[in-house]
């Protein structure tokens, strides 16, 4: 649907990388904490700040060295394209000194010129002018935490007085946008703004002058560290068909004028899936287990979702990057995506372009032993059939080297309704 570059789409819940057939087995896509869990906000779905408690007394700054070291064995693998997203907590809180560096090492260690992507999430409360000059300097994409309009972002985005983020995050879109930086919107979706579909959509298009749009579904599981363990999820999360039923609503507004102009990331995915093609969300591709997290100390974890005790595969100053993400624990958790899933998945009609979604969200038990449900089934449903019509002139279109946006067209027309 679009020529922008899959990397178009960073971001905590769904960083953009395609999973490509190798062997062996090698990670393309890491997400890096340069500040840990440290964080100068405080919202209330964050999954990854209770993981302080996972580093009593850090100070929640990777050094130099661990960068280094990272970046040489991570690029020493790498054979065609390699994705590193700056993350955090917030990761603005490291001055521009430590992304210099990192822009260097890059440069100094990538001995196979591979094509690198390098992406920053931010909640978008710290960036300034300076900022922006180096973004664009360096190529730098940045994805922006915005929750939609102020009434529904400040609902759980706020600071650690309490006091809503929306207007020093607008602030920032501004100076990407005056800077020209390549950005996206990240916005999740959760209890508090799941009943406003349009409200949020057309704020970011018509307000915000948006084109790159995430919306990630918050699914938080009710224990103290928000681990991925137990059937429970927290008040905050979306539930399943209000979840879906956001998806339609956009997608139906979407589809009948902003087709090639505004590019939404689970449509894109949604619509390269149904060619067989792979789309670019990790969530919806059969398996998973390229994509690491790489904590502030050097720790590394199978994923950025899954930073907790029993998911380290090893701390890059002490170990090889090559044995700790090639090993058949690694192989085995990407596979699981796939192999865990019950049966009533495997046979579900919407699978292919499904494919069980995030492990992390599968909290419903079944009559299957050890294999569970995804807790956003019954939206993700509705989401696929509403919109499986329209993916399907839109395929049939690009098959036959047309442009999709010809469908809005074809809804004008008369010749397809939704």
């Amino acid at each position: 649907m679009t020529e922008r570059p899959s990397i178009q789409f960073p971001g905590i819940e769904g960083v953009s990388f395609y999973l490509k057939s190798q062997d062996p087995f090698y990670p393309d896509c890491a997400v890096l904490k340069p500040t840990g869990a440290r964080c100068n906000i405080n919202c209330a779905y964050c999954f990854y700040l209770p993981k302080k408690k996972i580093y009593p007394g850090s100070d929640f700054s990777m050094s130099l060295a661990t960068l280094e070291e990272f970046t040489k064995q991570f690029l020493a693998l790498q054979k065609n394209e390699a994705t590193l997203v700056f993350q955090g907590g917030e990761p603005l809180m490291r001055d521009s000194s430590f992304y210099e560096k990192a822009m260097d090492y890059q440069f100094r260690y990538n001995k196979n010129h591979v094509k690198i992507n390098n992406a920053v999430q931010t909640n978008g409360t710290l960036i300034t002018d300076a900022w922006c000059e180096f973004f664009k300097k360096n190529k730098i994409l940045v994805g922006v935490s915005l929750d939609g309009p102020q009434s529904l972002h400040d609902h759980f985005r706020k600071d650690a007085a309490g006091k809503g983020t929306f207007d020093r995050v607008v602030h920032g879109i501004r100076l990407l946008q005056k800077h020209k930086v390549d950005y996206n919107i990240l916005s999740t979706i959760h209890a508090g703004n799941a009943g406003k579909p349009l409200e949020c959509y057309r704020f970011f298009r018509d307000t915000l002058g948006a084109e790159y749009l995430q919306f990630i579904p918050v699914v938080n599981r009710n224990n103290e560290m928000l681990y991925q363990v137990g059937t429970e999820v927290r008040p905050e999360s979306v539930p399943p068909l209000a979840y879906g039923r956001f998806l339609v609503t956009i997608f139906n507004d979407w589809v009948k004028r902003d087709v090639g102009k505004i590019f939404v990331q689970i449509f894109d995915t949604t619509l390269a899936n149904s060619m067989n093609v792979q789309g670019g969300l990790c969530t919806h591709a059969e398996t998973c287990g390229r994509g690491i997290a790489v904590e502030h100390n050097g720790d590394i974890y199978q994923c950025d979702h899954y930073v907790e005790p029993s998911r380290l595969l090893g701390n890059i100053n002490k170990g090889d990057l090559f044995s700790m993400t090639n090993g058949e624990r690694q192989r085995t958790f990407g596979a699981g995506k796939r192999d865990s899933l019950p049966r009533q998945c495997l046979v579900c009609e919407h699978y292919a372009v499904c494919h069980g979604e995030c492990p992390k969200n599968r909290t419903r038990t079944t009559d299957e032993a050890g294999k569970t449900l995804n807790y956003l089934c019954e939206g993700l449903k509705l989401f696929f059939s509403r919109t499986r019509p329209a993916m399907e002139v839109m395929a049939k279109l690009l098959r036959e080297e047309k442009p999709p946006a010809l469908i809005m067209e074809m809804i004008r027309q008369g010749r397809f309704s939704l």
